[in-house]
């Protein structure tokens, strides 16, 4: 274990060297590009350089320009994992860095998203609309935002106010598709309200979302800023099953949120707090018969910032309560609290050491503490080189503890959270109109829950293992006023431990380990658009089963997909977008049994009045 983990360091120390090897070469020269501010890896504004690990940053302008009509078609056009098993009424799930959906958390303006018994996330009936920018970032973050933090957090940042402003968007596709969205846009509030229809590429099929959003803010003066926000979301689908066992099923999904957030300054503290209730209501009906799953989510964010000469305090607590009732798994009343504090020591003008804890404990899980620390150096003004390290866990969900048992399958009261575990060497280079980042890491995970034949039954159990090692590498170049292009690789390692080898040989990587997203932007005078061409490799074999119901693995194949979209400004306020997704109609699968859909054409207006 201990010379695994020195290997990986001593790579990232080769790394480091080799990039501070060109530090010369960037201190000379003069840096365009202006900082992207950020704020999720610290719970404060920083820029991408001064922050720990690595964090990604989709904008608003790639979000209107991608075409995408939800959450999830925007992570998948910038090279994530997004799992699903295709088309609008399937559940579409980020899984980052080699890690589950529920090891994944996903914030919405820093509230967390993975309610319900699964503790994870439908991207599909999140829509764009009021999205201001997505923060991705990459390592175990539980040390500030608690559970289902291994892989990293994906924090959707809205916001639906500003100039005054109305705007009507009508689409329409291939499979019967159709979408209308309506926002009106003022300084002080703003609603968006829409739907989105389709047929389905396969048989039964269909899926519908609605969405109604709006936001009051209170004010906002030179002390502070208060804001209310209130999100409707709804989304009926068929559940078509897979080509070889087809299911006639439906799944209904209902979600709301009505939050106050803000933030006060009082001597000399700057205290942030957000105030949530959330409603999640799903209904799956198969065979006639429904299951309902029914979560009401109450909580309290509060966190105070200090700042001391060379250190910057941060603390605060998180209190939550989940109210889940069920035909299902029963009805469960479940209390959850954590306490954090961090620390930002700026040792001088380039290095920055950043250290934090959390404790957590709740009515259903045991109390883990997960520290996390990282070390910053800035080596010129456009290079910066990173080291750190993190724990982080994911608690049982309502389903590993509470399934009734029905002769077939039990849930288990007494497990314990997952804990994860990872190391990980970063740097970031900018220089004139290019910007150049290397992450590496390492990660272990312990306690996984699996569900084990025990007898005639399954039952989870707290007995898996694993480990991931990955490599993210990109480029980004604004070459001038007409034209941009960037390039990412991942390469993602994800192995469980065997019990029969008592090694890590089990292959894991159902979405293959290497992936290469290519994206390309263009402007020219009322024409503008862009091109990403996505490359999935090195992916395992899947389990599935044959005629006669024996198990048989299936090799997946290799895929590549290539979107596009491209808009014409026909005036100030009217604009036509064209936006194809798998523009070379190429047939695949994610999960075995289950076919993507081919070309999707989707024509849009958009105009402004």
């Amino acid at each position: 274990m201990l010379s695994r983990k020195l290997k990986v360091f001593t790579y990232g120390c080769c790394i480091l060297f080799c990039l501070n090897w060109v530090t010369g070469f960037a201190a000379e020269s003069e840096i365009y590009q202006e900082e992207e501010m950020v704020v999720t890896a610290t719970r404060t504004r920083q820029s991408t350089q001064e922050s720990p690990g690595m964090t990604e940053v989709i904008t608003k302008e790639e979000i209107e320009s991608s075409g995408s009509t939800d959450t999830g078609e925007i992570l998948a056009k910038k090279g994530f994992v997004v799992s699903t098993y295709g088309g609008k009424s399937e559940v579409a799930s980020i899984q980052l860095d080699g890690f589950s959906a529920g090891q994944t958390l996903v914030l919405i303006n820093g509230i967390p998203a993975n309610t319900g018994n699964s503790g994870m996330v439908d991207l599909t009936y999140i829509p764009t609309a009021g999205i201001q920018k997505i923060e991705v970032v990459h390592g175990p973050l539980s040390a500030l935002y608690g559970s289902n933090a291994l892989g990293g957090v994906v924090n959707i940042i809205t916001d639906l106010t500003g100039e005054p402003q109305r705007e009507l968007l009508l689409s329409a596709g291939n499979h019967s598709t159709r979408q209308l969205q309506l926002a009106i846009r003022q300084p002080h509030f703003g609603i968006a309200a829409g739907g989105f229809v389709t047929d389905g590429h396969r048989k039964r099929s269909e899926a519908e979302t609605r969405h109604l959003l709006a936001q009051y803010d209170l004010y906002e003066n030179e002390n502070g800023y208060a804001i209310v926000s209130l999100a409707h979301l709804v989304k009926d689908a068929q559940v078509p099953g897979s080509l070889m066992f087809p299911q006639i099923a439906d799944a209904d999904t209902e979600s709301n949120e009505l939050n106050l957030r803000g933030q006060v300054q009082s001597n000399g503290w700057l205290i942030d707090y957000k105030v949530f209730g959330q409603s999640l209501d799903y209904r799956y009906i198969s065979g006639g018969v429904p299951a309902t799953y029914e979560t009401r989510t109450l909580g309290l964010d509060v966190a105070g910032q200090y700042t001391w000469g060379v250190h910057q305090f941060l603390t605060g607590v998180t209190l939550r309560q989940d109210d889940f009732e069920s035909n299902i798994t029963g009805d469960h009343l479940l209390d959850n609290g954590g306490f954090f504090m961090q620390d930002t020591w700026k040792l001088n003008g380039q290095w920055q050491l950043v250290s934090g804890l959390r404790w957590d404990t709740g009515s259903a899980f045991s109390s883990p503490v997960t520290p996390r620390i990282s070390v910053i150096h800035q080596v010129s003004e456009g290079l910066t080189l990173k080291l750190g390290y993190g724990k982080a866990f994911r608690a049982p969900t309502v389903s590993d503890l509470y399934y009734p048992d029905d002769g077939y399958s039990a849930g288990n009261p007494n497990l314990k959270p997952e804990i994860s575990e990872r190391y990980e060497v970063s740097g970031e280079w900018k220089y004139g109109s290019q910007s150049w980042r290397a992450h590496l890491f390492k990660a272990n995970m312990k306690d996984g829950i699996s569900w084990q034949p025990e007898g005639f039954m399954y039952k989870p159990k707290n007995i898996d293992k694993m480990k991931v090692d990955g490599v993210i590498l990109s480029w980004n170049n604004q070459f001038n006023s007409l034209f941009s292009a960037g390039i990412r690789y991942s390469w993602i390692d994800k192995t469980g431990w065997n019990p029969a080898t008592a090694s890590y040989s089990d292959n894991l990587n159902y979405f293959g380990s290497g992936r290469w997203t290519f994206n390309t932007g263009f402007h020219y005078e009322k024409w503008s658009g862009g091109l990403d061409w996505h490359w999935i490799s090195n992916r395992c074999s899947q389990q599935t089963y044959d005629a006669n119901f024996k198990p048989i693995d299936v090799k997946m194949p290799d895929y590549h997909l290539v979107n596009l979209n491209v808009a014409y400004q026909m005036k100030p306020s009217v604009s036509l977008r064209l936006a194809v997704s798998n523009l070379l109609d190429k047939s695949y699968q994610i999960h075995y049994g289950y076919p993507m859909p081919g070309r999707e054409i989707m024509l849009s207006m958009n105009t402004t009045f």
